[in-house]
């Protein structure tokens, strides 16, 4: 089988879905062959077309931007469509990860996934919702452990086309929504707030962190 990894996230190969492709690609059996795509570049997009046309199943890794996705990765799939004859009637499969705790976050993305299967005319296979991944780039394997390990059971089902572990899904997608201690924490505690206000001085933005720009006068 022929293994087509789709990365949609703007960071490329230094990317959150970087490490959660290669925790499904390192568990795969030798008689699988994978190809990477990656969407950051939108001019090689005809080029890519060409490079996974030919593969048998499809694995779309793509980041939560604003309860959607990454504007590379919808354009990347409009490229897909345009190309509908090479992906129909084939499996494909997603994870969509984000920086929210809860991987609920992500359930109005997962309906149009589904949908976008049906457009292609290609077989959904299953799509993985994951909350908390913005620390994984910054964190050792042994850091999310289970996680690591159910991703390697999705990889083995991925080898046979066949629906993804229940338990597996559910690991993965734990802690959907915040306890009464969590909600405690993060209302008296600004963990957010600490993590991306140093994100805003690495990149020289903090001091216009307020700023509305497109607000008329």
């Amino acid at each position: 089988m022929k293994l087509a990894v789709i990365n949609g996230s703007p960071r490329g190969r230094d990317s959150n879905s970087s490490r959660i492709a290669g925790w499904i690609t390192s568990s795969l059996e030798g008689s699988v062959e994978v190809c990477h795509a990656y969407v950051f570049n939108i001019a090689r997009y005809d080029e890519l077309m060409a490079k996974i046309g030919g593969c048998d199943y499809y694995l779309f890794i793509f980041p939560l931007y604003t309860d959607s996705m990454p504007g590379l990765s919808k354009a990347f799939m409009e490229k897909m469509e345009e190309h509908k004859p090479l992906f129909s009637g084939k499996n494909i499969a997603f994870i969509i990860h984000s920086g929210f705790p809860e991987s609920s976050q992500s359930l109005t993305v997962e309906r149009y996934t589904r949908y976008f299967a049906s457009l292609l005319g290609m077989n959904c296979t299953g799509t993985i919702k994951m909350g908390g991944s913005e620390i994984i780039r910054s964190a050792p394997d042994s850091f999310f452990k289970d996680k690591v390990a159910a991703f390697q059971k999705i990889a083995k089902n991925i080898e046979r086309s066949e629906p993804f572990d229940a338990k597996a899904l559910e690991i993965i997608g734990s802690r959907k929504r915040h306890g009464a201690f969590f909600n405690f924490i993060f209302k008296h505690i600004d963990i957010g707030g600490i993590y991306w206000n140093r994100i805003l001085r690495k990149n020289k933005a903090y001091k216009s962190r307020f700023d509305r720009p497109y607000l008329n006068d």
